[in-house]
């Protein structure tokens, strides 16, 4: 089974037990704080991919880490992960498990990068056009870049819509070119 399909099937059976226990909210925050750590400690990251270090070695980094911040499910889904010696999978899995959460609640993540920093008003017309493509309640993240000249590159799912200044420079110049 590939790794990802794997990730996937974890992520779907906690998702499910933290809904039947309801607690899904509190897991969804520990596997946002485990991704962000992640993400934010490349070391923890090669740390748990690692085939030299064993799991139950994995198991009391995890336990130090994140052992009072997260919920005794967390822990146990730690423990079935290293027992099952999937921990290499963890940070899949943690992402997995926010976009199933994500689509479970109807939420789309909808990145936009303008420029500028945008204001409240331009958020809320960004945000009015993904949820009228998506058809789903955006959740917004903004990112600066100011190589793209002007305009706004919008992602979200699997579209993206490029309206930035630089994109249709790009195009004129290899139109003028032909």
């Amino acid at each position: 089974m590939s790794e990802f399909r794997a990730a996937s099937r974890y992520a779907k059976s906690l998702l499910q037990l933290a809904d039947e226990q309801g607690i899904l909210e509190k897991i969804h925050q520990d596997m946002v704080l485990i991704d962000e750590t992640c993400e934010a400690n490349k070391n923890l990251a090669l740390a748990l991919k690692s085939p030299i270090i064993d799991h139950y070695k994995k198991n009391q980094i995890l336990e130090k880490i994140f052992g009072k911040k997260v919920n005794p499910l967390t822990k146990k889904f730690f423990e079935l992960i290293g027992s099952k010696g999937r921990e290499k999978m963890f940070h899949t899995i943690t992402k997995e498990f926010r976009k199933q959460y994500l689509q479970l609640k109807g939420i789309e993540n909808v990145s936009v990068t303008t420029t500028f920093p945008l204001d409240a008003g331009l958020r809320d017309k960004v945000k009015e056009i993904a949820a009228d493509i998506s058809k789903m309640k955006p959740e917004l993240e903004e990112s600066i870049d100011k190589d793209i000249i002007g305009g706004f590159i919008l992602n979200f799912g699997s579209r993206r819509i490029d309206a930035s200044i630089k994109t249709k420079l790009r195009k004129l110049k290899k139109e003028l070119t032909k």
